[in-house]
């Protein structure tokens, strides 16, 4: 797991499930296509850090809403 990551080069590039928490500064909404929530996760699919990305599809996002985290 990996709470607020600063920047795509906190997150390893592992053959391992990670969760990866978003920072409130980062909110989704359903059905919006441009958030920062995705504007984050698509960098963090493409690149760690400076270097490409290999193993994508072991990275699962958790986003607030613009309401921060709810009950």
């Amino acid at each position: 797991m990996h709470a607020a990551p600063d920047s795509t080069g906190d997150i390893p590039d592992e053959d391992a499930a990670r969760l990866v928490i978003l920072h409130p500064s980062m909110p989704h909404t359903k059905g919006s296509e441009d958030t920062p929530a995705l504007q984050f996760a698509q960098q963090a699919l493409d690149k760690r850090g400076a270097s490409q990305r290999v193993i994508r599809n072991m990275l699962v996002f958790l986003a607030p809403t613009p309401r921060g985290w709810t009950n």
